[in-house]
């Protein structure tokens, strides 16, 4: 990844007097946050949310599977993202950038102890059958704040979600 460049002396002095004066060159104080902006897709999961000029989109996929050994009554929720060339040129296709291994971590630790999701809602049949997730955040454009705009298209996309009907019957699941 190429080394961004530094800025300039008067760019420094600049920010240094801004942030003294608590002032933004958009009019918001250091802590205000960007307006939120949701679009939700055509299949319920599917969120875009917008914060400024930074666009993520937060999709749900979900499969059956056989739950872990040691936790027979919850369902799975994996997490992967991807920070393309599109959203930035400082990012590389194929090449993961540190940045992207700490969101990624965070996005791990807030959706899954957002209490978005209850995960022993996704058991179908105790030690058996359950759904895991798989919430895939792609950022398409980075603007600044990638991480909430990340975090909040992923909570989103989780409460949008609705699980596919299944009927036990016996011993077969019929979806």
């Amino acid at each position: 990844m190429p080394r961004s460049v530094s800025p300039s002396i008067p760019e420094k002095e600049f920010l240094v007097s801004a942030l003294q004066q608590s002032l933004r060159l958009d009019g918001r104080s250091v802590v205000e946050l960007r307006e939120p902006q949701l679009t939700f897709g055509p299949e319920l999961g599917w969120v875009e949310c917008a914060m400024g000029k930074t666009r993520v989109m937060a999709s749900i996929e979900a499969k059956m599977m056989r739950p872990a050994p040691d936790r027979p009554y919850e369902g799975m929720i994996n997490i992967q993202s991807e920070i393309s060339p599109m959203a930035s040129s400082e990012y590389e296709q194929g090449r993961t950038s540190d940045e992207e291994v700490t969101i990624t971590r965070m996005l791990d630790k807030v959706l899954r102890r957002s209490d978005a999701l209850d995960k022993e809602s996704l058991c179908i049949v105790a030690g058996q059958r359950v759904w895991s997730l798989k919430v895939t955040i792609q950022f398409l454009s980075d603007a600044g704040n990638m991480l909430d705009c990340a975090c909040l298209a992923g909570i989103v996309a989780l409460r949008h979600f609705r699980k596919p009907e299944v009927q036990v019957e016996g011993e077969e699941v019929i979806v």
